[in-house]
């Protein structure tokens, strides 16, 4: 019978980042969203970020992002989310788009 090999403590060893990649975009017709500035919530953590693409490191795990926008006097405007699952050394994009319609969710994916 063998013997099981002896169990080494980590020592620094850390699980490899993966990456989430935002795009968010808006319809040209919907001019006055240039005003807006799009808020982004990755698991209860709440950014302000210009419309664009963005990259960020995260360790592998379940996340939940959430996008909306402040527009006149409603506070969460084109508001949607989505839920996956980032693993090891993984890249997901999460795609959010808003129609010329403020006050329908905009669009969102993840790939």
């Amino acid at each position: 019978m063998s013997k099981a090999p002896p169990v080494i403590p980590s020592q620094g060893f850390k699980p490899q980042q993966g990456l989430i990649t935002l795009k968010l975009e808006f319809m040209p017709l919907a001019f006055m969203l240039f005003a807006c500035t799009p808020i982004v919530t990755i698991n209860g953590k709440q950014q302000s970020l210009a419309w664009g693409t963005y990259a960020f490191e995260f360790p592998p795990g379940k996340y939940k992002v959430t996008v909306f926008f402040r527009y006149m006097l409603a506070d969460q405007c084109g508001r949607n989310d989505v839920e996956f699952e980032l693993r090891e050394g993984e890249t997901k994009t999460v795609s959010y788009f808003m129609w010329p319609v403020m006050f329908l969710p905009g669009s969102i994916s993840v790939s």
